[in-house]
């Protein structure tokens, strides 16, 4: 009976597992569990081990995609730093720059950058000039313009005072609604100085583009017309060159200048339509300072101190019996040719490099206008000595140039 009982207890309660001490911790036990010293039942033992070797596999399978996606960095070596100068840091900078701002075309030619057009002005200008053959002083010309011209009337409170490159008075109206104010200003001053021979006027801002892709038919009025519409200005603030067309077959380009607003307008747009054609707009770069006597960059002809007067030769070929609009001639530039420099090039090229003896006018030829036409009424001339002459043309007393 005993042994009947025996059986049926280990049939109710199969296998017995041992607890652990109190005072083994779970990973002692574990190792005994492994050592085999406690019991445990075959099926937690497969489910345990099958858990273990999934485990093993997945962190196996992360290892190799966190290695795939973030490759170990090669093996650097020590290197040493060399410390340079500004002026050095500075070429290297332009030289690692350059090649980056030339944008490559689909053949393989590098683009030009486009020249950038300068930001509109945020004043009006009203500018007061005075002829030389006209015996009136610009002083005594504001004292009479401010005794009758009264500026709130006008709705100006104050004005901005300089001299012009020319010498001539600007006067610079700001706030809102500059421009109808300057306007009105130089209306009343007209009205003050009629019959003078004093010139007011109201300068603005301009730019010069180029349009290209004109068909034969078209002509400069139907292109001022086109801009106008485009800018937002009047056709008669435009002035058009001549429509060229290149010797073989090709559509014809225009030279423009315009209000450097309306410029701003049409280049932003990049097409414009004239007639049935739809042209391409670009911007000029801006002409620097040029005087018109001698031809050199830096100053105007009222502060012209060259003993040399190129003023009316050709700024293709450099012949005094034609303009450059009607030459045929090979280029020769007037103004290298005459400074022993190579001169196979149209004045103002690329290949142009002119003297600019004097980069900035001088004071006294803009501060000393009043003195100078002092000197013209009373038939006054300066001392000049023979050797300031010798020093002014270089030694020549003929006035070329020397050959550099």
């Amino acid at each position: 009976m005993e042994k009947k009982l025996n059986n049926f207890r280990e049939e109710l309660f199969p296998g017995r597992t041992a607890r652990p001490p109190l005072g083994v911790k779970p990973a002692q036990e574990k190792k005994k569990v492994e050592a085999g010293t406690t019991r445990e039942r075959p099926e937690a033992a497969t489910r345990r081990t099958a858990n273990e070797e999934r485990k093993k596999e997945e962190s196996a399978d992360a290892r190799q995609t966190a290695t795939a996606k973030n490759p170990a960095p090669p093996p650097q070596e020590n290197t040493w730093a060399k410390v340079v100068g500004r002026r050095e840091a500075r070429a290297l900078k332009a030289a690692t720059t350059e090649p980056q701002k030339k944008q490559q075309k689909p053949g393989g030619a590098p683009q030009q950058q486009q020249p950038r057009l300068a930001r509109a002005p945020r004043t009006a200008a009203v500018t007061l000039t005075i002829p030389p053959e006209v015996p009136v002083t610009y002083a005594d010309a504001m004292k009479s313009v401010r005794s009758s011209v009264n500026l709130r009337e006008v709705g100006i409170e104050n004005l901005k005072h300089r001299r012009g490159a020319t010498g001539s008075m600007v006067l610079e109206v700001t706030g809102p609604e500059n421009a109808t104010k300057a306007e009105a200003l130089r209306a009343k001053m007209a009205e003050v100085l009629q019959g003078s021979g004093i010139k007011v006027a109201c300068p603005t801002k301009r730019a010069e583009i180029r349009i290209r892709g004109l068909d034969i038919s078209a002509s400069t009025l139907e292109v001022a017309e086109a801009v106008a519409a485009a800018g937002g200005c009047e056709v008669g603030e435009i002035k058009t060159g001549e429509i060229r067309f290149p010797p073989t077959r090709g559509a014809g380009a225009v030279w423009l200048q315009c209000p450097l607003a309306a410029a701003r307008k049409v280049v932003a747009a990049g097409e414009l339509t004239v007639g049935w054609c739809r042209c391409r707009v670009e911007a000029l770069a801006a002409r620097p300072l040029q005087c018109y006597r001698c031809l050199e960059v830096g100053h105007v002809r009222l502060a012209c101190k060259s003993a040399v007067d190129r003023s009316g030769r050709c700024y293709t070929c450099g012949s005094a019996e034609h303009h450059a609009s009607g030459c045929t001639e090979a280029p020769r530039c007037p103004l290298c040719s005459d400074l022993g420099r190579p001169a196979g090039h149209r004045l103002g090229g690329r290949g142009c490099a002119p003297r600019a003896t004097d980069r900035r006018a001088p004071a006294s030829s803009i501060a000393d206008a009043d003195t100078r036409k002092r000197r013209m009424e009373t038939g006054e001339t300066p001392a000049t000595t023979a050797a300031t002459t010798i020093t002014a043309t270089g030694g020549n007393p003929e006035g070329a140039a020397p050959a550099v």
